[in-house]
């Protein structure tokens, strides 16, 4: 699973119950072609390991520490073409924001795009 690619989710911590892309907790619904690079990457941006770092926008939003993060890994079937991939990958990412969208009348919370004003 370390380098498949997939969708993943990200939820503050549901009392230890199973994570689901409809679930109100999630925080980010994601995609990756690398599940294990991709989880390093938002966790050094979190801060989990010292000061935040730059490689994952969504982890900036994260507030409330290792400890209280759940994950859910949904691994995507391989393509040949590693272009399909990613725009597979990708349309299943659509779908399950959609779907927690449709359910919660709002995107999960690092999912929101605010543009920046120029300065």
């Amino acid at each position: 699973m370390r380098m498949e690619g997939g969708v993943y989710v990200l939820a503050w911590r549901v009392g230890g119950k199973s994570v689901s892309h409809l679930d109100p907790a999630v925080v980010y619904i994601g995609e990756t072609s690398g599940f294990a690079g991709r989880m390093a990457r938002w966790a050094w941006s979190a801060g989990f390991w010292g000061d935040r770092q730059n490689g994952h926008s969504a982890a900036w939003r994260w507030t409330k520490g290792a400890k209280n993060l759940s994950v859910a890994f949904f691994s995507i079937p391989s393509v040949e073409s590693r272009r399909l991939a990613k725009h597979v990958r990708l349309y299943y990412e659509i779908l399950a924001t959609e779907e927690f969208r449709v359910i919660h009348d709002r995107l999960p919370l690092a999912n929101e795009w605010e543009p920046v004003e120029n300065v």
